[in-house]
């Protein structure tokens, strides 16, 4: 009986990958978070 449920069970990440390994996820944000880091650099000077 103990078998029967080990065969029935499935891992959850192999059913649902992490999205956030994903390239395009990660260029995604890579570039908002670029932005956004670059905006408040200039935004900073521009105060001085």
């Amino acid at each position: 009986m103990i078998n029967e449920t080990e065969e029935t069970c499935h891992r959850f990440i192999d059913k649902h990958p992490d999205m956030t390994n994903e390239p395009s996820v990660l260029v995604t944000f890579s570039i908002l978070y670029l932005h956004i880091f670059l905006l408040g650099v200039l935004g900073n000077s521009a105060v001085l």
